[in-house]
């Protein structure tokens, strides 16, 4: 069905299991009908993809995830042990992106023994960043030294970034972290930088 309708506007990839996810191994054979699915649908203008799909598509990435000439609103669930290496890749494939939403989580997946890095590290600037990205939000869970490096890394990069929104749910050290970012150079001369409560309801 998928097939017959290649130009879906929005698309929603969420994947969810009934046991606890770090129990969870996704065999490659999962993985490759889920870059399928990704294939058939990467002329969306809106993709939202689960914390649990990324898990998956990153186990079947193999250099071969497929471009999004449309998409300019990307929401990314991601756990900074493993499938946040997917970050890159999906920007460097969205040359018109205009809105990114990294949604970090605590879930895990085997990471077959392969080494984390944060997912800039000896990478290439996606152009999208540098021209086309003007609002990015992000879903902060601990205020951790690898989530004030992605921060930074979007702030020293996007040219054109008119907001920051950094949601937090988190109170330890919070006016330190605070502190920290609003210290980080900004590319864009017109960025301004929200923190956002996301335990406070309306």
């Amino acid at each position: 069905m998928v097939d017959e309708t290649p130009f879906l506007s929005k698309v929603y990839l969420v994947g969810k299991f009934d046991v606890l996810l770090y129990d969870i191994h996704p065999t490659m054979n999962e993985a490759k009908h889920a870059m399928k699915l990704l294939r058939a649908v990467n002329h969306a203008k809106f993709l939202s993809l689960s914390v649990p799909m990324t898990g998956v598509l990153t186990r079947a990435l193999e250099g071969n995830l497929p471009s999004f000439p449309n998409l300019i609103r990307l929401e990314f669930g991601y756990d900074m042990f493993y499938h946040w290496v997917l970050i890159p890749d999906f920007l460097n494939n969205s040359p018109n992106l205009v809105v990114l939403i990294l949604k970090k989580d605590m879930v895990y997946f085997d990471t077959d023994d392969r080494i984390v890095r944060h997912p800039f590290e000896s990478k290439s600037l996606p152009p999208c960043l540098g021209f086309h990205v003007k609002i990015i939000q992000l879903k902060i869970k601990e205020g951790v030294d690898d989530e004030l490096r992605l921060v930074e890394y979007f702030l020293k990069n996007c040219k054109v970034l008119q907001r920051l929104y950094v949601d937090y749910d988190f109170h330890y050290k919070l006016k330190k972290f605070q502190r920290q970012i609003l210290k980080f150079p900004r590319a864009s001369p017109v960025c301004k930088i929200e923190f956002r409560n996301t335990k406070v309801k309306g």
